[in-house]
């Protein structure tokens, strides 16, 4: 593991909120993304949006949402300068050491070669699967677009599924996300 590698928790005064929410628009289409207020601002720190940094370099960042043992990956993107020198990698390991009793699930868009970034889709699915992750048989639609989960660590239920994210929009009070 490289240690020079962290995760630094980003609020309203971090010096990578800036790059970040950059980079977040830059890394996902607008259909799929949601406001990260929520989750820079969680007082439960449930939801919590990471800076990655190589020293003080800023490699990118990962949004994680957690509750039990089910740590949900929402979104996470590095600067396309240090795509495919390992950093991904990396920080999937400082996820699994940061939650190590957590099964780390992750959604995908699913791979449909109609699609104009199909290749892309490939890509992500084989760096997750290289990485010690595995289709489960969740699959979901959202913003017209369809999703896949996957997960690393224990199997994970649809009703598992459903049941975290009920808690968030039932269960967990003013949590607007």
């Amino acid at each position: 593991m490289d240690e020079d590698l962290k995760l630094e928790i980003i609020n309203d005064n971090s010096v990578y909120l800036e790059e970040t929410i950059r980079l977040y628009k830059d890394a996902f289409p607008s259909n799929e993304r949601r406001p990260l207020d929520p989750l820079i601002n969680d007082p439960k720190r449930e939801g919590v949006v990471y800076a990655v940094l190589k020293d003080d370099l800023y490699i990118g960042f990962i949004v994680l949402l957690s509750h039990k043992t089910i740590t949900h990956i929402l979104y996470f993107a590095t600067e396309e300068k240090y795509r495919d020198r390992g950093f991904g990698r990396k920080i999937l390991e400082l996820v699994k050491e940061a939650f190590p009793d957590h099964r780390i699930i992750a959604d995908l868009e699913e791979p449909d070669e109609h699609s104009f970034n199909n290749d892309q889709r490939l890509k992500r699915m084989k760096f997750y699967l290289r990485n010690g992750y595995r289709q489960t048989d969740i699959e979901y639609e959202w913003r017209d677009e369809k999703y896949v989960i996957l997960v690393n660590g224990d199997y994970i239920s649809e009703q598992e599924y459903d049941d975290f994210w009920e808690y968030f929009y039932k269960e967990r009070e003013n949590f607007d996300y």
